[in-house]
């Protein structure tokens, strides 16, 4: 879970404004493997499951942050 409260502490000078504050959640697994003496390190996940609309304060104009990703990445060790 990721989230921040009602931000009242802004720069107007700098861009940023009041906002709403939210909350994300994530999950995030991995597993490593061997496969003939190298391991193979697997990572995967999804970030913003519940496909939230947000933005922070320092988010220039506002603009929304991402909704919902999902991600993999795997990575070949050489031993």
């Amino acid at each position: 879970m990721e989230g921040n409260g009602n931000q009242s502490n802004y720069g107007r000078f700098y861009g940023e404004d009041e906002t709403p504050g939210y909350a994300i959640l994530n999950l995030n697994l991995g597993n490593e493997l061997t496969i003939q003496n190298h391991n193979v390190v697997l990572k995967y996940g999804i970030e913003n499951i519940l496909d939230a609309s947000y933005s922070t304060y320092a988010d220039w104009n506002n603009i929304l942050r991402q909704g919902r990703n999902f991600y993999m990445n795997m990575s070949f060790v050489i031993h």
